[in-house]
Formats: C-alpha cells, structure tokens, sequence
C-alpha cells in the first residue's frame, strides 16, 4: 500500500488536500496476459469530498466514492488508462487529477456525471 499525506486536490474539489491510499502490486509490471500488466489500481481518499457542478452551481458529492475501510477511507472506483512499462505512478496520478477536473472523464455508457 502507498499513502500519499495531503495531495492538493484541483479546485473543483471542496477540500484542498486529502491523503490517499493506493494498491501496489508485488510486481507492478508484472504481466497478466493478452499484453496487460498488473499495475497501481485501486485508490482511497477521504469520504464526503464533493465537486463543484459548474453547470448547476452546487457542490455534489463525488461520483464513483463508496463505503469507508476501516481506515476511514473510502474507496474511489477509478482505474489507470493502459499500461505500458514506461508509465509510473504519476501517470496513475495524473487520471486521478483528470477525474476530478472532469468527472466524465472515466465516465462509463449511461453513467451520470
């Protein structure tokens, strides 16, 4: 596990900075098959961030963030784009800065942003 102690969010969030956990495999890039490798892809941060909806001008609670650890972290479903051996974990954090920017960014079919 990988704790990173008060990341600075993007403005969009109503907190500044929060810590965060990240999963780390034995082997980051350890192959998994059909050229996919194992890498940074489960993340917790702190429950009850909300993202300002500039569309309606409110803060709303952060999609994709569920249930807590018993750390008190909740865990936050957003996965990395795909991986190559020369991706490290600030590309990782670089989808999780993109996410909350934009929270259609890793938006699923039907999913409300």
């Amino acid at each position: 596990m990988i704790f990173l102690r008060q990341l600075a969010l993007p403005p969009t969030c109503e907190i500044r900075r929060t810590d965060i956990k990240i999963e780390a495999p034995p082997n980051v890039y350890e192959p998994t098959g059909g050229s996919r490798l194992i890498f940074y892809r489960n993340i917790w941060i702190s429950p009850g961030i909300r993202l300002f909806d500039r569309r309606r001008r409110v803060w709303v609670p952060m999609p994709r963030l569920h249930g807590r650890d018993a750390d008190g972290f909740a865990f936050l479903c957003i996965h990395p784009d795909s991986v190559t051996s020369e991706k490290n974990i600030l590309d990782f954090i670089r989808v999780l800065d993109l996410f909350l920017l934009n929270p259609g960014y890793k938006a699923g079919a039907g999913e409300r942003l």
